[in-house]
């Protein structure tokens, strides 16, 4: 993942990380680095990048390539210093700086491959129609059964997927894997006046998420994620130094309407022998252009289709931040040896877009079906 907040996990003593979903754009860890103080307020470290105060986004958007060191402080002496903002501690990051010298180029691909990390066994659709069979029996011994013994074995035979289906709702919505992509450039150098270091990344972190041909957008997880830095320290004077640090964040998100893990919660939640996840054309709808959902059973009632409800639209956002920072330093020593001033101002800006776009998904139910010749016919509902 290009979150960095996912890869503290484990990685530093007395640290504790937990994930509550790792779809990209949502998949920021929560951690406590001295244990959980209260279960009312925000538990969050004061984080501080260059001695700025950031928050856990800004953390999570940071590049590992453009950190010079990372330290972690926990007791109460080392946390004095920020009073009660560091009553949860305190978390310090450095970014790196230009040094004197020729240009140093560094250019990093990397390619990864992510899949879920656990699944929850569901039953299949014949285990569950007889389960719902003996749920019915065990309340009552006389009570009529939800699903025939046909259905049950043209079912299981693959008589008519149509008419006797058998959806795998999580492998007809999810795939079993996506690859991400990583880019990072960075440029260091300087002279006697100045030093430089300027970087610039690139992160595609796709989702699980499958997308139906016949529409003509993206209803999959994709994050795009830009990242600009620039740090100029520049000598004024003998005693006098300069440092202008700038940065920017810049993600472009397409997504499901709902989000990843609505859609898992519909696929578990759903039946998956009432309907098909929509009707192939035929005869009498052969010039039909939109997709043909299915989503009631034989009486007529209605069900959630999650294939529909996942193809059916997609959320484009935006987000943007842009950080700014100047700091002067003058050395004092002429004064009083060892004594220096240091002065600092620093600058955001936070912008953010979101649209949702949808269309009603057409709706079909089965009308009529001849066993003798194995053949059906729908309706628009």
């Amino acid at each position: 993942s290009s979150n960095l907040t996912t890869a503290l996990a484990g990685r530093i003593p007395g640290m504790i990380a937990f994930q509550r979903g790792a779809e990209p754009g949502n998949d920021n860890a929560n951690f406590f680095i001295r244990g959980v103080t209260t279960f009312g307020y925000k538990n969050d470290p004061l984080i501080l990048i260059d001695n700025m105060e950031v928050t856990t986004t800004e953390l999570a958007r940071l590049q590992p390539d453009d950190i010079a060191s990372f330290s972690v402080m926990k007791d109460a002496t080392s946390t004095a210093l920020y009073g009660a903002r560091g009553a949860n501690g305190v978390i310090l990051i450095t970014t790196k700086q230009g040094a004197t010298g020729k240009a140093k180029i560094a250019f990093r691909v990397e390619n990864s491959i992510s899949s879920s990390t656990q699944d929850i066994e569901l039953a299949d659709p014949i285990t569950f129609m007889k389960q719902a069979n003996e749920a019915v029996l065990t309340r009552n011994p006389l009570g009529q059964v939800l699903y025939s013994d046909e259905k049950i074995a043209n079912t299981a035979a693959g008589v008519n997927p149509i008419i006797y289906p058998a959806n795998d709702w999580r492998a007809l919505v999810f795939k079993d894997y996506t690859a991400n992509q990583r880019y990072n450039l960075n440029v260091s150098g300087g002279g006697e006046v100045a030093d430089y270091y300027v970087s610039g990344s690139l992160n595609k972190d796709n989702g699980l998420l499958k997308v139906d041909p016949r529409n003509n957008f993206n209803n999959n997880i994709d994050l795009t994620s830009y990242s600009l830095r620039s740090n100029v320290n520049i000598n004024l004077t003998k005693t006098t130094q300069m440092m202008v640090r700038l940065s920017g964040n810049f993600d472009e998100y397409t997504g499901p309407r709902d989000g990843g893990a609505e859609m898992y919660r519909k696929v578990m939640r759903s039946n998956p022998v009432l309907f098909p996840q929509y009707y192939p054309l035929d005869e009498q709808h052969q010039f039909v252009k939109h997709i043909m959902f299915g989503n009631s059973d034989v009486n007529g009632r209605s069900y959630i289709n999650p294939y529909a409800d996942l193809v059916s639209g997609y959320k484009d956002s935006s987000r943007s931040l842009m950080l700014a920072q100047l700091e002067l330093k003058q050395d004092l020593s002429f004064f009083t040896q060892g004594l220096n001033f240091q002065m600092m101002a620093n600058t955001n800006r936070t912008s953010f877009f979101d649209v949702s776009r949808a269309y009603n998904p057409y709706y079909y139910n089965l009308i009529g079906y001849n066993p003798e010749t194995n053949t059906y016919s729908i309706d628009g509902m």
